[in-house]
């Protein structure tokens, strides 16, 4: 009895979830009717945050990076459509963002004539869900009013589109990479540090399963033959190495010739209370561990400043922007060593190019992307972190020279500074 009142509730869920997808599909019908009608994009970008998106100088800047002529033999360019999940999408009026892609490709692509279609492919979908077991609005969503859009797409208007995406969503691709599309399917990779690490001896989990991102997608663009290499060690045959991919303009700045100019790349770590964010795996950015680093380099950065004054500076470039789930007592840490002048701390969304190329010696936290950004420039870069006991680091890692202890960076910044100053 308790079995057929559960199944008879999941039927009356399933329909009164997919009958409210199906009058708000019905509703965007009417809204699509009423708008202009406009090509279909050459590509669709997933996966891309907010922070990604709108920090910088503007929108037009994200999508100079993505035209790039280096990009055009793996996914069509001329006229991108960015998917942002956030509301400041409404907010900045660009025709190359949307919040949400299948609404767009509804209401500003497929034409009117193609609707009945449309609204059968939901309606036949409500049918299909109606006894299976579904987590909610969300999913319905997908499965019925996505679904539809990419099968009228394909079935009935015939184009030609790539969709693409990031690591961002190489645990779950996005719904359209499962659908029937006329295009290629890419994922670029806009960082090199989705390599596991060797905890006492063993290798981290991936954290994600290789199968469907195998199945799933035509290219993989990276940055350097060593990430073509990690890949093909997990069995890819379809990755493609094509230099840094930040993602920015290639905003170059001059150098200092009367300072020495170090930056330091941190990555901020998570608040302890927030560590189940990275499941059963060891933190190699743990707290502790941060702030250890980060007083590694105030540290340096104190003895520097007394033997060579103002000729050297020492600076920190966060991440990304600070978030409730970091850390505060590192934030509180690196607030009180800013205010007190000991280092100076940049704008997270600055132009990662121009930070760069100012520097005479670019410090990043194994292994991320600022330090091989540097050696892609031709600049002066190494991985630094006090970890030793339980992490291995080599002597170095992909051409990059590894430091692992206060005396051996200060003795290598100072025969740095004698370098450039006595030239």
């Amino acid at each position: 009895m308790k079995i057929k009142i559960r199944h008879c509730h999941r039927i009356l869920k399933n329909f009164t979830i997919s009958m409210f997808v199906a009058v708000v599909s019905l509703f965007i019908l009417i809204f699509g009717i009423c708008r202009s009608k406009s090509k279909v994009p050459s590509s669709i970008v997933f996966s891309l945050t907010s922070e990604q998106v709108f920090t910088g100088k503007s929108v037009e800047d994200l999508l100079t990076s993505l035209r790039e002529k280096r990009f055009q033999d793996f996914f069509r360019t001329s006229n991108l459509l960015i998917e942002v999940r956030s509301i400041k999408s409404l907010l900045v009026h660009n025709k190359s963002i949307t919040i949400d892609a299948p609404f767009f490709l509804l209401t500003r692509c497929i034409k009117k004539g193609h609707y009945r279609f449309f609204m059968m492919k939901v309606f036949r979908s409500m049918i299909m869900l109606r006894n299976q077991e579904l987590s909610g609005l969300k999913e319905v969503k997908r499965s019925v009013f996505d679904l539809a859009v990419y099968e009228v797409l394909y079935q009935h208007l015939y184009p030609e589109f790539d969709l693409v995406t990031t690591q961002s969503s190489i645990k779950k691709l996005p719904l359209a990479f499962q659908c029937p599309v006329r295009g290629r399917r890419v994922m670029v990779w806009y960082s090199t540090n989705s390599k596991p690490m060797y905890f006492r001896g063993k290798q981290q989990r991936l954290g994600w399963d290789i199968s469907p991102v195998k199945k799933g997608l035509d290219f993989h663009l990276v940055w350097t033959e060593y990430d073509v290499a990690f890949l093909e060690s997990l069995g890819f045959n379809n990755s493609f190495a094509l230099g840094p991919i930040v993602l920015q303009t290639q905003s170059l700045a001059e150098r200092n010739n009367d300072k020495y100019v170090i930056t330091y790349f941190d990555v901020t770590p998570i608040a302890p209370s927030n560590f189940w964010i990275r499941g059963t795996q060891e933190n190699y950015y743990s707290e502790q561990d941060a702030l250890g680093d980060l007083e590694a380099i105030v540290k340096l950065s104190d003895d520097l400043m007394d033997t060579f004054d103002k000729r050297v500076k020492v600076r920190l470039k966060p991440k990304r922007a600070y978030s409730s789930m970091h850390s505060k007592k590192y934030i509180t840490k690196l607030i009180e060593y800013s205010q007190e002048h000991r280092i100076t701390v940049i704008r997270p969304d600055s132009n990662l190019y121009e930070v760069v190329s100012q520097s005479d010696l670019v410090i990043a936290t194994p292994w991320t992307s600022p330090a091989v950004l540097a050696k892609e420039m031709s600049l002066n870069s190494i991985f630094f972190a006090i970890r030793v006991a339980d992490w291995h680091q080599p002597y170095e890692y992909e051409g990059i020279r590894v430091i692992n202890s206060l005396n051996e960076l200060t003795t290598y910044v100072n025969l740095s500074i004698q370098k450039k100053f006595n030239k």
